[in-house]
């Protein structure tokens, strides 16, 4: 299973795009001097209420993602992370969209003071 496949929409998109990304918080129907209704009041403390819950989930799901995509991790890898500037404050604050960003940079790139490996035999 993909990681973070059981989160929120916006989650997700925040670990792709590299960036969090959270929905807009309601807007209140006001009359001309700026007051609501008794009835536009009740809806918009429903939909805050809502969108509150939604942005507690939106913010403990990335950590979640955070242990699952750590946990994968060899010995190997987690001791790449390491020399990773970075990595110290990210692995802190369980920022899942920096590990993610330094998990590509140790990935997909070789160390400049390092040979790469030879794939060929000559």
């Amino acid at each position: 299973a993909q990681i973070g496949m059981e989160c929120k929409a916006y989650v997700l998109e925040s670990i792709e795009k590299g960036e969090r990304t959270a929905p807009k918080g309601p807007t209140a129907v006001t009359k001309d001097d700026g007051s609501m209704t008794i009835p536009e009041e009740m809806k918009f403390k429903e939909r805050y209420s809502r969108y509150l819950t939604q942005m507690e989930k939106i913010d403990s799901q990335p950590k979640q993602c955070y242990y699952k995509y750590y946990g994968q991790c060899d010995s190997n890898m987690k001791a790449l992370l390491e020399e990773d500037p970075g990595f110290k404050e990210a692995h802190r604050s369980k920022d899942v969209i920096k590990l993610r960003s330094i998990l590509q940079t140790v990935t997909f790139h070789f160390r400049k003071s390092e040979e790469p490996i030879k794939l060929c035999g000559r």
